[in-house]
């Protein structure tokens, strides 16, 4: 009985994964995206442990891995947008005397 109770959580997890994956796959906005498809990714990947379907975690690893270089990639080009838009700005030295004094 215990088994057959393990066996069935294994596939609702599987199951719940694989839909994430799908419905992810729906959303317009990337990030949102990006983030439903790890979850439901982790999950299949967890599943592909549990069963030891292996070929099934590997493939749920590398999508981790691949959606989790996009918000790494946002991080790195918010910054540098902030540090030019920094560099953009004049300093209170650089402004003319005019506008110093208002």
């Amino acid at each position: 009985m215990n088994d057959q109770i393990v066996a069935i959580v294994f596939e609702v997890i599987g199951y719940i994964g694989m839909a994430l994956v799908v419905l992810s796959f729906f959303f317009q906005n990337i990030r949102w995206l990006r983030m439903m498809n790890t979850l439901g990714a982790v999950l299949c990947a967890a599943y592909g442990f549990m069963t030891k379907t292996y070929p099934t975690a590997a493939l749920n690893l590398a999508l981790i891995l691949i959606n989790m270089s996009f918000p790494i990639r946002w991080y790195a080009e918010t910054r540098k947008k902030k540090r030019l838009a920094k560099k953009a700005e004049p300093s209170n030295e650089e402004k003319p005397e005019e506008a110093k004094e208002e």
